[in-house]
């Protein structure tokens, strides 16, 4: 049985099947009721989509990055806009830190390789040990990835204060097995995803 994966986000939209005939019909049915431009997917939500002709796909953010850089300055950086109302020297020179790295990362993708025997998840995880001064909080890292590239990322400061490195890393290896699971299940209702994934620290 052919499945539609639909994903819309307010006025936009990515329509995905292994049948083309099941798209165009459901596409049908929306036109009938909303007025929609319909064309192959070259970028969605600031996400540039390639195709190369053995079947990899490949994402990157150019146009993202070029527009957050030249137009919103600090205000686009997450935790550097905490300080956006009264931004002291150091902001300022993290601010253009990593406006250096965002320009010489600017041409770098993520590239999914087309291979039908993948089955498995390459889940990883990492933490810091109060790694944020002003609370005593540790900061999770979690990276996920499938067919050779990242499909989820996760950067977030814990919840909890950690007592240790040893508490910051339990937490994160807690966080990853709640986000693998998440995407485990999602996944097995897309393709047979048969094998255990894999949880590297």
């Amino acid at each position: 049985m052919c499945k539609l994966i639909l994903a819309l986000y307010v006025d936009i939209g990515l329509a995905s099947s292994d049948d083309e005939e099941l798209i165009d019909a459901s596409i049908d049915v929306l036109q009938s009721k909303f007025k929609i431009v319909s064309k192959t997917a070259d970028q969605f939500l600031g996400i540039r989509i390639s195709r190369s002709s053995n079947g990899d796909i490949s994402l990157d953010q150019l146009l993202y990055i070029e527009k957050l850089t030249k137009q919103f300055g600090i205000a686009g950086f997450g935790a550097l806009s905490r300080s956006l109302e009264n931004p002291s020297p150091k902001d300022v020179s993290c601010l253009k830190r990593v406006t250096r790295y965002l320009n010489s990362t600017i041409n770098f993708k993520f590239v999914y390789k087309f291979d039908p025997t993948v089955k498995q998840l390459e889940c990883y995880s990492d933490a810091d040990f109060a790694g944020y001064p002003a609370t005593s909080r540790s900061t999770t890292g979690i990276l996920i990835k499938y067919a050779d590239a990242v499909i989820s990322w996760i950067s977030k400061r814990q919840q909890l204060v950690a007592d240790s490195s040893c508490d910051a890393e339990l937490i994160t290896a807690n966080e990853t097995s709640k986000e693998t699971i998440w995407i485990s299940r999602l996944f097995r209702e897309l393709i047979n995803l048969s094998d255990v994934p894999v949880q590297g620290c």
